[in-house]
């Protein structure tokens, strides 16, 4: 976990001093967290994520079924997540927010690669900032 946390954000900071980066529109992100985890539209994940997309959270690789439960979770627990900032560097994108959840709140940082406009690899890792000390992780459904 620790070592592929180090990766995240030494991945992060290549992007940010990258020239060739530039900052995109975060309305694709923003529609798919309005329609997953607040609407609830589990059919439209194939919307954002391709068929064979692999998902790493925090270091657990999550299947399509243990994605769908991820997101449901989520839903329950009134997840907010405030968008600052994303990148991209051909099909290469990575994100930071802040998520809120069960008064605690994480800052995360997301690698993306984008394949045929949809999310192809999402890595994340979420460093816990505040609240409450039992939720470790964002992760913890």
């Amino acid at each position: 976990m620790k070592k592929q946390a180090l990766y995240l954000l030494l991945l992060l900071k290549i992007f940010l001093l990258s020239s060739s980066c530039k900052k995109i529109d975060e309305n694709f992100f923003k529609s798919m967290y309005i329609d997953l985890v607040q609407n609830g539209n589990y059919e439209k994940i194939p919307n954002y994520f391709s068929s064979d997309a692999s998902i790493n959270l925090d270091g657990k690789e999550l299947n399509y079924e243990e994605f769908i439960h991820r997101v449901k979770w989520m839903q329950k627990r009134n997840l907010t997540i405030d968008f600052k900032q994303a990148l991209i560097n051909g099909n290469d994108v990575a994100t930071w927010h802040f998520s809120q959840i069960d008064n605690s709140t994480f800052k995360v940082f997301a690698r993306i690669k984008m394949k045929n406009n949809k999310i192809f690899r999402f890595e994340h890792i979420a460093l816990k900032i505040q609240g409450n000390a039992e939720q470790k992780v964002v992760n913890d459904f």
